[in-house]
């Protein structure tokens, strides 16, 4: 009886393990299809995190710089 009732918890315990897990992998590949929206990046000025949809962008030599307001885009525009 007590053999049962241990075989009996640790089937219900792999079945939870196994949805579980398949739950993982189905909504995490659904994350992966959405947009970055929510990246944070470094602003090049002070280092601040901002949400990369917010920041303000510039390009210069092929690389994109964000900065997080345009009190730090113009310091960053007058730095040698």
């Amino acid at each position: 009886m007590i053999v049962r009732l241990i075989l009996l918890i640790l089937l219900a315990f792999l079945g939870y393990t196994a949805i579980n897990a398949i739950q993982r992998f189905f909504v995490g590949s659904a994350n992966r299809d959405q947009d970055d929206s929510d990246t944070m990046v470094p602003c090049a000025q002070c280092a601040t995190y901002i949400p990369v949809d917010s920041a303000l962008k510039r390009k210069h030599a092929g690389k994109i710089y964000y900065f997080c307001n345009k009190n730090c885009l113009d310091l960053y525009r007058k730095q040698p």
